[in-house]
């Protein structure tokens, strides 16, 4: 039996040392991260999900654990594909 469960691809963090403030990531709060359209069909044709954070934007990829407690990517992408 297997179990699908969503894995971190990978993280982005925007911060700053310009102004002195509490936060580094307080820049954030006025920014809005997404991807492009392009980006958000390859994401969805990879079973990934943007989730923007404060800090920036986490994706994750769905995946399976198979019988032998390997996880494993439900689809995987062409080498050299690109994010934007």
């Amino acid at each position: 039996m297997s179990s699908t469960i969503f894995n971190k691809a990978f993280s982005l963090e925007l911060s700053h040392d310009f102004y002195v403030v509490a936060s580094k990531y307080l820049v954030n709060k006025d920014l809005t991260f997404a991807p492009t359209k392009e980006c958000s069909a390859l994401m969805q044709k990879g079973r990934m999900r943007f989730v923007p954070t404060p800090k920036g934007a986490v994706v994750f990829y769905q995946s399976y654990i198979d019988g032998t407690d390997t996880v494993l990517p439900l689809v995987e992408l062409a080498d050299g594909s690109e994010f934007v």
